[in-house]
């Protein structure tokens, strides 16, 4: 028989992951999740991927850490970098206890060495525990007012100033998170001018969230014009209104070739637009030749 009031399950104790890595937060202490002050205030080893966050150093006066930030002068490359952290984090996590990894924002958000630990302690047979934290996103979004649902796009610098065209939407909202140096501001400007008109408003976020937060929005080509950048600068592009995109081009074909478009347009096929085409050809040719 079923007893009148249940008795609660004891669970037991569960051995905390060789690795846990936790998200700090956007900027302050106090945006720390439970869950993650926890890990941190658990007496396991410590590792901070960088000092270089607004809540470290009032964590330094309550708990004892390591930073990777010399591998950061010790190698020219970011991958180098991202490398030799993931080896000294699976390193400490062999010692009893493991280690709580610690990285600004959210683990999962503009975080490559989550993914490099991730899968070298996949490789490993060690567990990972993600313990996550609002990211720069939140903040971001709360100084545009701006809703992320509403077809909000976020791509990270170095991935978009490495592209000779923007592969994203300009019709609509765009974020580049972590415009960390002038030299790379110059880069991302160059690219979205193959997108974007040059007095495109473009808005400069720094230190979202914060008491140190500062916005302000130049013409796209004066985004570099400044030395106003570093690891929580984030740079928004509104959408273009204009309807020119190739995407919108794809949406009236697509919208008249529809059940309810446009009778004509469903009609056409290859042979029926052949003498069309020919025409049009003509023109482009007549236009090239002016």
């Amino acid at each position: 028989m079923k007893p009148e009031h249940a008795v609660p399950a004891i669970h037991p104790i569960t051995t905390p992951a060789a690795i846990t890595i936790v998200g700090l937060g956007p900027g302050a202490l106090a945006e720390i999740t439970l869950a993650g002050w926890r890990a941190l205030t658990s007496g396991r080893c410590v590792a901070l991927r960088t000092a270089h966050h607004p809540c470290v150093a009032e964590l330094a006066t309550n708990i004892p850490f390591e930073t990777f930030d010399h591998l950061y002068e010790a190698h020219a490359q970011f991958a180098d970098v991202y490398a030799h952290i993931a080896e000294r984090v699976l390193v400490l996590a062999q010692q009893p206890g493991g280690v709580v990894y610690a990285v600004p924002g959210h683990p999962l958000v503009g975080e490559t060495t989550t993914t490099l630990i991730q899968n070298r302690a996949r490789e490993a047979g060690l567990d990972v525990e993600i313990v996550g934290a609002a990211s720069f996103i939140e903040p971001v979004c709360t100084a545009l007012s701006l809703d992320p649902m509403n077809g909000c796009q976020l791509v990270d610098a170095m991935l978009l100033a490495q592209q000779h065209y923007p592969r994203v939407e300009t019709e609509l909202p765009l974020l580049v998170g972590q415009v960390f140096a002038r030299w790379l501001a110059s880069d991302i400007k160059l690219t979205l001018l193959q997108a974007y008109p040059a007095n495109h408003p473009i808005t400069v976020v720094q230190a979202a969230g914060g008491v140190q937060q500062q916005m302000k929005t130049v013409p796209l080509y004066e985004l570099d014009h400044s030395d106003d950048f570093d690891h929580l600068t984030t740079i928004y592009a509104p959408p273009l209104m204009d309807g020119g995109s190739f995407t919108a081009l794809q949406e009236i074909v697509a919208h008249l070739r529809a059940p309810e478009g446009c009778p004509w347009d469903r009609e056409q096929t290859m042979a029926t637009l052949r003498s069309d085409l020919l025409g049009e050809c003509a023109e482009v040719l007549e236009a090239i030749d002016a």
